[in-house]
């Protein structure tokens, strides 16, 4: 009898702990957001896998989507080990490698030495440290889906893009075992970012979902 006790007792605590991850809607919780990849994991992937990353990645198309280039300054948002930090150089007037890890910027610093139109900026999780009107462009990859509060992040953007100037994202449309995207709760959809860009204020957005096949990539204006 004491025995039947016991595991009726345990049955009960199975069933508390299961329905104690159970959120609204029935759903089981979901955790947030993990943080980027650190330096070792990104750096390590990043000189085997530049090459190979060209290929799905595209970098020479992405950047083309902010136009023009010449005497114009781009941040690179969430710029990593600065892949592509060092495609913008060649482009523009200058380019801002922006990320919250010191580490990522001090990486580029090491290699930047024969490009003086880099500049890194260590930002904050909510905050991309831009000052207003400050840049002409801004591009942003693989990145948003490790922002807390996008629709907050790209309002505070739009402030550091003078008018007229152009936002591009580029990230993942889902997860897939031959690319490194991240997991399932890092992957926003195309139409949650169309939504959070135009509640953020921007306009003229334009969503290119076919063109490269693991990622999409949407423009969007400040208004004048």
């Amino acid at each position: 009898m004491q025995k039947n006790n016991f595991q009726y007792i345990l049955y009960l605590l199975v069933i508390l702990t299961v329905f104690s991850c159970v959120g609204e809607g029935g759903s089981f919780f979901k955790p947030k957001r993990i943080s980027p990849p650190s330096l070792e994991d990104r750096v390590g992937s990043s000189r085997a896998e530049d090459l190979g990353r060209a290929s799905w990645q595209q970098p020479t198309f992405i950047v083309s989507k902010l136009g023009d280039l010449e005497g114009k300054t781009v941040a690179d948002i969430g710029s990593g080990t600065g892949y592509f930090t060092f495609h913008l150089a060649h482009l523009s007037k200058r380019v801002i490698a922006i990320d919250i890890d010191e580490e990522m910027l001090a990486y580029i610093d090491t290699y930047k030495s024969d490009k003086p139109n880099i500049e890194t900026r260590l930002a904050e999780p909510n905050n991309p440290m831009i000052n207003t009107g400050e840049i002409d462009k801004a591009l942003i990859v693989n990145t948003i889906g490790y922002i807390e509060d996008l629709q907050g992040y790209l309002r505070t953007l739009r402030a550091g893009i003078v008018k007229g100037g152009t936002l591009v994202i580029s990230d993942f449309k889902a997860p897939d075992i031959h690319v490194p995207t991240p997991s399932q709760e890092n992957i926003v959809s195309v139409k949650s970012l169309e939504k959070d860009l135009l509640d953020a204020g921007y306009i003229d957005i334009s969503i290119d979902d076919t063109t490269l096949q693991y990622q999409y990539v949407v423009t969007a204006k400040v208004p004048d």
